[in-house]
């Protein structure tokens, strides 16, 4: 049957209560503040710890089949009362007067304070303790294992073997503590019966007449299934550990790829950041160069109107040139004309007249002396 049970002691103790007795220590007192405080979730009749014990009588009824049942340590009798609603004739007793007032009007007549040291008023098919005996002594805990034995031949037992932290826990053993005790009174582990829907640790012990040769081939059979599973599972966990040991191998690859792709990402994001940037430089620069471009082609046309200029200029000092060359060879050919002239007899006579004219009586020079010869000013 799949497991039903509580995911811890603290559930279960809370169906089954703290059956105590009186000790020469002080007992701790199972009051509101205890069943308030002393679990996961306050302990109470809710639909949280009845559906708990509705799956528990579930599971008694349908595997155990049993007419009478005694919750020793029933607290607030919430298994009780789930019993009865399957046809089984429960009673409970508890030593929390807190939690019998508590328990639901139905049940009230079937439930009682007591303890599980004290004897009980008839035998019954089954007999559940569930969480209680690791808050008595060892020495109370042997007698109440003792007294349970005396009035079943069927026990459904559950026992907590880590749970120290709980302070009234002052007798937390494991679970071959317990098989010990039971053993000494008749009754062995049924080590066919899975009692894992009560609690992991849980355990039916019944009572055996078989022979001892018996009891052992059940158990080295029950051992051999065990151990094979337990290799089995020894064998699964290491391959899974490898497995998870080379998947962290790959996360630790993954995250590092993940790594050198973000960074990837990042220096792509940046190149495509230069990358805009330089665009941008280049669009500037393309439309700076047209502008130039458009410049250069201006002056160009500039150039080809002053070459045109210059090629005009050139040729009006070309023919200034020409004409001036005209004239000083015009000017030479006069100087030359002239200089014959002064060289010919008429032109001496002509200075000569020239100087003596005014020595004339009654005469002015009117015009200009002829210009001297060389020889005349000589």
């Amino acid at each position: 049957m799949p497991e039903v049970g509580p995911r811890n002691s603290e559930e279960t103790a809370g169906l089954s209560g703290a059956a105590r007795v009186p000790t020469t220590r002080v007992d701790p007192v199972f009051d509101a503040d205890y069943f308030e405080s002393g679990f996961d979730t306050p302990y109470a009749r809710n639909e949280k710890w009845l559906s708990l014990a509705g799956a528990f009588a579930t599971a008694i009824a349908s595997r155990i089949v049993p007419r009478t049942v005694l919750d020793a340590g029933c607290s607030m009798g919430l298994l009780v009362e789930k019993l009865r609603e399957q046809g089984i004739e429960a009673y409970g007793v508890d030593v929390s007067e807190f939690a019998i007032e508590r328990a639901d009007q139905s049940i009230r007549e079937y439930v009682r304070v007591g303890s599980i040291v004290d004897p009980f008023p008839q035998r019954y098919d089954l007999i559940v303790t569930i969480e209680v005996l690791e808050h008595l002594p060892a020495g109370l805990a042997e007698a109440a294992v003792a007294n349970l034995c005396a009035y079943t031949d069927d026990i459904l037992f559950s026992s907590t073997p880590d749970g120290y932290f709980e302070a009234t826990h002052v007798n937390v053993q494991p679970p071959g503590y317990w098989g010990e005790l039971f053993a000494r009174q008749g009754l062995i582990r049924d080590v066919d019966f899975d009692a894992s829907f009560i609690s992991p640790w849980a355990v039916r012990f019944r009572r055996r007449s078989d022979p001892t040769p018996r009891l052992i081939g059940e158990y080295e059979r029950r051992f051999g299934q065990l151990w094979r599973e337990n290799t089995d599972l020894r064998r699964t966990v290491l391959q899974q550990t490898a497995e998870v040991v080379a998947g962290r191998r790959q996360a630790v690859e993954l995250a590092q790829a993940q790594l050198a792709l973000a960074q990837a990402r990042s220096e792509l994001t940046q190149a495509q950041s230069e990358l805009a940037q330089a665009q941008s430089d280049l669009a500037q620069a393309s439309a700076e160069g047209s502008r130039l471009r458009g410049r250069v082609e201006d002056l160009l046309a500039e150039d080809e109107r002053s070459q045109g200029v210059i090629a005009t200029l050139r040729a009006d000092l070309a023919a200034r040139t020409a004409e001036r060359d005209q004239r000083q060879q015009h000017a030479e050919n006069l100087e030359a004309a002239l200089q014959s002239v002064q060289r010919t007899r008429a032109w001496r006579v002509l200075g000569t007249l020239h100087r003596l004219r005014p020595r004339l009586p009654g005469r002015r020079s009117r015009g200009a002396a002829p210009p001297d010869t060389k020889e005349q000013r000589s």
